[in-house]
Order: C-alpha cells, then sequence, then structure tokens
C-alpha cells in the first residue's frame, strides 16, 4: 500500500444479501491505515432493508455517489466486493474524477457460460407457479421451487422478497465488460485462486480488457476473502 493512497478515505461497498456488520473485523483493520473508513448498508440490506420498488445498478450508483456527497468525501479508495463490485464498476465509469483507486473483489466482470441457467431463472420468475400447477405438484411447490432455483444455481434469489428478486434480475441483466472496459481508474483485482462463486478467469479476462488493471490472486482464498481474511486481503491493497 502506498503512502499517497493512505491520504484518502476508503469506502467498501457490500456483497448481495450482506450488510455493513459482515466487515466489521475489515473496517477495524482498515482504520489502522486509513483517515476514514465507510462502509454503508446498500438498499435492500442492513439498516435499509425494506425496498419500495425495485432498482437498478444505475439507482445503487446514484445512492452512493449521494452518500459520499453529504459524507463530504470528495475522492476516495472504492473497493467493491461481488455485488458490491458491479456498483464500484458502474460507479468508477460515470464518476471518474471521485476515485484515486478501485479495488474489485468477487466480481463478476464477466459472466459464465449460464445462458441455460439465465433462462431458468427468468421462467421461473415469470411463470413459476403456472409451471409447478401444470405438473400436478401443489403439494410439492416449495420443495420443488428450492431444488430449481438450487440447480440454476440462485440461493440469493430463492431468499430474497418479490421486490429483492426484480432487482436481482435487473442487476443480473447488465453487461459489465462493457462498462469494465470504460473504466481507466487504476484498479486492483484481488481474488481469491479458490473462488467458486466468481472463478479466478473472470478476473483474468477482466485484467485484460480493463486499461489500468492488476490482478492480484490470493492462495487458499474463496468468494467470502474479504471478510474471513480481511489481513490477507488488505496486505494486497
Amino acid at each position: 500500500m502506498t503512502e499517497d493512497l493512505e491520504a484518502y478515505p476508503i469506502v467498501v461497498l457490500h456483497g448481495w444479501a450482506l450488510n455493513s456488520h459482515t466487515y466489521a473485523r475489515l473496517k477495524r483493520q482498515l482504520s489502522k491505515l486509513y483517515p476514514r473508513v465507510l462502509i454503508p448498508d446498500l438498499p435492500g440490506f442492513g439498516s435499509k432493508k425494506k425496498l419500495n420498488k425495485p432498482l437498478y445498478l444505475r439507482d445503487y450508483v446514484d445512492y452512493v455517489h449521494k452518500l459520499l456527497s453529504q459524507s463530504k468525501i470528495n475522492k476516495t479508495t472504492l473497493v467493491g466486493h461481488s455485488f458490491g463490485g458491479r456498483i464500484a464498476l458502474k460507479y468508477a465509469e460515470k464518476y471518474p474524477h471521485t476515485l484515486e483507486k478501485l479495488v474489485l473483489t468477487g466480481v463478476p466482470v464477466y459472466k459464465e457460460n449460464s445462458s441455460l441457467k439465465r433462462a431458468l431463472l427468468l421462467l421461473l420468475a415469470k411463470a413459476g407457479k403456472k409451471i409447478f400447477a401444470f405438473f400436478a405438484l401443489t403439494k410439492f411447490t416449495r420443495f420443488a421451487r428450492i431444488i430449481l432455483y438450487k440447480l440454476v444455481g440462485s440461493a440469493d434469489y430463492l431468499k430474497a422478497d418479490p421486490v429483492l428478486r426484480t432487482t436481482l434480475q435487473n442487476i443480473l441483466a447488465e453487461d459489465l465488460s462493457l462498462v469494465a472496459k470504460k473504466v481507466n481508474t487504476p484498479t486492483l483485482l484481488v481474488w481469491g485462486d479458490k473462488d467458486l462463486h466468481t472463478p479466478l478467469w473472470i478476473a483474468v479476462k477482466a485484467e485484460k480488457i480493463m486499461p489500468n488493471a492488476k490482478l492480484m490472486v490470493v492462495s487458499d482464498a474463496d468468494h467470502g476473502l474479504i471478510y474471513k481474511d480481511p489481513d490477507k486481503f488488505i496486505a494486497n491493497l
């Protein structure tokens, strides 16, 4: 970590279905290095759990920009984990002048080759009840829904309320690779080599298309590196 970066606040955007409390250890460690550390609850989670309407990625970007403005943070190092990284990447595209540095970890810059899974997810979202009724699974609807959601790899979708489910659909629909190509902010991609949620190949491809990115691979670390082993994460900043 270079000394000049320590002069700026650091803002961390959390992952989906998580909240600021998940990153408490990370915050304590970062506070030893940065003059100010902000890890806000994002709309739909933690203290801001209730959503009145479905949101899009741009809505989260606007929320973060407003929050930083209200917090009188004019320039920052922005860290995004998974879902939070989606927001951070889009934020960097729209407000590059406010960033000293961008740090992404476990962010699905590229989508996996899972068009079938996404198709099944959308089908379930739009016509799930009719599908179950058609196959006379009325008595087993909940059980069947759980099995199908797990098959398409969307436990987060299963746990969310209807408004948050639609929000998740909106978020997943955006192609982040198109955004990443436009981001010139100095960027660190800090990735666990055992990340099964967003495999390392995604980070390798992201480093190639981002103009000013550098990949740091962390051994024996998974998708939750940033909050499970904050010391190891910080050592790569």
